[in-house]
């Protein structure tokens, strides 16, 4: 019933109630906000409020890490990254703009989070994938990616260094 009534709504009140209820869980769980981020992230994306999704996309992921949870760090920065790409896109002269303020620059904030990406596709064992996110990351962070075989292997073994 639930599901039918949702379905029923415009798409436009659709947006404005999980916007509403991703307000709500910002105030209501002040206190331990940490806790909500996935679903605070949720209910921005519901919104297309994609600004807002980003961060509590790398908030939830950054929580996600510290519990050793790479599956959820892969799928909060995954969708990260696909927002980045499609919704929020370029600016002029090819510059890209910056999602948030949390880390000083466009670049450095996109170089973090495919290195932290790539630290979660290596934990699964990923190591194609995740060697193309460390790749990306070193690219954003202006540094080099080792090309021969043997520096990769060594890379994944060491991680990235931030």
């Amino acid at each position: 019933m639930q599901e039918s009534i949702y379905e029923s709504c415009l798409v436009s009140n659709r947006k404005q109630v999980h916007r509403a209820i991703a307000k709500y869980l910002e105030l209501d769980q002040s206190k331990q906000l940490s806790d909500s981020y996935a679903l605070i992230a949720h209910h921005y994306v519901q919104a297309e409020e994609w600004r807002n999704a980003c961060l509590y996309l790398q908030l939830s992921s950054e929580v996600s890490a510290r519990l050793d949870m790479p599956g959820s760090v892969v799928t909060s920065l995954t969708q990260w990254k696909r927002i980045r790409e499609e919704k929020l896109g370029k600016t002029e002269e090819g510059h890209e703009e910056a999602i948030n303020g949390r880390f000083g620059s466009a670049r450095k904030e996109a170089g973090i989070v495919y290195i932290t990406l790539g630290n979660a596709l290596k934990m699964m064992h990923n190591v194609d994938d995740a060697l193309a996110m460390y790749a990306l990351g070193a690219e954003s962070l202006g540094r080099n990616l080792p090309q021969t075989k043997l520096a990769k292997v060594r890379v994944i073994v060491r991680g990235v260094a931030l």
